[in-house]
C-alpha cells in the first residue's frame, strides 16, 4: 500500500502574531508625586529625571593616601558629604545628627602655644622684673665657671655614665653635656624690709620634657640657699613637686608657675604677684 506524503500548504501572505512589547511611555516628565511607599509596574519603562548633583561631591577637596601599612586607618566620618560653606549661617558644637541644616559643627580647642623654655627667654622674663620700681632682679651663678644667670645640674652617679643630670649623652665616647638650670635673684623692697627670692628654671630636651618657673623665698646666705636648691632640684629630676620648704631658711612660693604664658610681660607679672602675695 502506498503511502502518499501529507503536504500542508502554507498561506505565505497570512501575517504573524506580534509580539506583546511594552508600550514605550512618554519622555516629558509630567507633574506627579514620587513616591517610595508603592511598588512600580515592572512592564512599563521608567522615566528618567535629571539631577544636578556631583556624585563625587563626598570625596571634593580630600587627598587621597595610600596606606603602606597591612590594615587602613581611615575613617567613615571623613567621608560624609560636604555642603558649601555658602549655606552655613551658624556654628554649633554639638555631637551633631545626619539632617541637612544650615548650621555646621565647630570643635574649640585652646592655643597651647606659649614661650619656649630657653635662656634668651628667661633673660627677658628678668629684664620686665627690673622694670617694676619696688623690685631689683639679676642673674646670679653657684660659681665662678659657670655662665652668669645658669647653674649645672651636679652629677647623681658616675661620670661615665648617662644620668638625668646630662642634657645630652655619647655612649661610645661616655662624655655628656651637663644640663643647665637658670637662675636669678630678687629683691622685693615691702615698706622697710627687703625680701630676697630665687627663681630658676630647668634645661628640658623636648617639648614634652617641661618644668615650672620654681620661685624661693630664702632667709639666710644667697651661695649656700642657691646650692641647695640646685641639688634638691637634681634629685627631684627638676620637678619639686608638693615640696614646700627645702630647709629652715628656704621656702617655695605656692608650687611653680606652669610655661602657659605666652608673652614674657604675662610670665614676668604672675611671679611679681606671686612674691607680693603672702601665700
Amino acid at each position: 500500500m502506498d503511502v502518499k506524503p501529507i503536504l500542508k500548504q502554507i498561506n505565505l501572505t497570512q501575517k504573524k502574531k506580534e509580539i506583546n512589547r511594552p508600550q514605550k511611555t512618554n519622555k516629558k516628565t509630567q507633574e506627579k508625586p514620587l513616591s517610595s511607599t508603592e511598588e512600580p509596574d515592572n512592564s512599563i519603562e521608567p522615566d528618567i529625571f535629571k539631577n544636578d548633583t556631583n556624585r563625587f561631591e563626598h570625596i571634593k577637596n580630600k587627598e587621597i593616601k595610600k596606606t603602606e601599612k597591612d590594615q587602613c586607618d581611615y575613617k567613615a566620618g571623613q567621608m560624609k558629604t560636604q555642603i558649601h560653606d555658602t549655606l552655613y549661617k551658624q556654628y554649633g558644637t554639638g555631637d551633631g545628627k545626619f539632617t541637612e541644616n544650615e548650621t555646621k559643627k565647630a570643635n574649640l580647642q585652646d592655643d597651647k602655644a606659649s614661650l619656649p623654655a630657653d635662656f634668651e627667654t628667661f633673660k627677658k622674663i628678668i629684664d620686665i622684673l627690673n622694670e617694676y620700681p619696688d623690685v631689683d632682679a639679676e642673674l646670679i651663678s653657684i660659681d665662678d665657671h659657670s655662665i652668669l644667670g645658669t647653674a649645672p645640674a651636679p652629677l647623681l652617679t658616675s661620670s661615665k655614665k648617662r644620668q638625668w643630670s646630662y642634657f645630652s649623652f655619647d655612649k661610645k665616647k661616655k662624655i655628656g653635656k651637663r644640663r643647665l638650670f637658670m637662675i636669678a635673684e630678687i629683691t622685693l623692697r615691702n615698706k622697710n624690709l627687703l625680701e630676697k627670692f630665687i627663681i630658676i628654671d630647668t634645661e628640658g630636651r623636648h617639648e614634652n620634657d617641661s618644668y615650672k618657673y620654681e620661685i624661693l623665698q630664702y632667709f639666710g646666705d644667697l651661695h649656700m640657699s642657691t646650692k641647695l636648691i640646685v641639688d634638691k632640684m637634681t634629685q627631684l629630676f627638676g620637678r619639686l613637686g608638693n615640696l614646700q620648704n627645702i630647709s629652715s631658711g628656704i621656702k617655695r612660693k605656692q608650687t611653680g608657675l606652669k610655661h602657659s604664658s605666652k608673652t614674657v610681660e604675662h610670665i614676668a607679672e604672675k611671679i611679681y604677684k606671686l612674691i607680693k602675695s603672702n601665700v
